[in-house]
């Protein structure tokens, strides 16, 4: 921390004997590197100020795009879940028909669950006794 300070310091009185220099010679020392650093830093600026605020506003429009995008696409998977449910619960209770569970797909898949159930009731045979 002091030797930061210290530095800050010494600089800071290196450039206030330089600029004294300057004034009492009417010369101004390293003439080329500075006018290209006045003209980086005047470049950086207008960047800064002007440029870099709509790249920045452009980004931000895309952004919030995809992202009302991506809820829209959620938003419609859910109304389109409720739309199912709700579409049964009338149908059960317009009395058309009963609202069941859906059945197995194929014989093969109404075994493997057969054999499931068996196994867990042997499970809890075992782990009872």
């Amino acid at each position: 921390m002091g030797i930061l300070f210290f530095s800050s310091v010494l600089l800071l009185g290196l450039f206030f004997i330089l600029k004294y220099i300057e004034l009492r010679r009417e010369v101004r020392f390293f003439e080329g590197i500075r006018q290209r650093t006045d003209k980086n830093i005047l470049d950086g600026t207008t960047y800064l100020i002007h440029i870099l605020p709509k790249q920045a506003a452009y980004q931000c429009r895309g952004f919030i795009t995809f992202a009302l995008h991506t809820l829209t696409g959620i938003l419609i998977k859910g109304v389109r879940s409720l739309e199912g449910k709700l579409h049964s619960v009338h149908t059960f209770l317009k009395g058309k028909k009963n609202v069941n569970e859906r059945e197995a797909a194929s014989q093969f898949l109404q075994e493997v669950s057969n054999h499931k159930d068996k196994i867990n009731e042997e499970r809890k045979r075992k782990s009872s006794t």
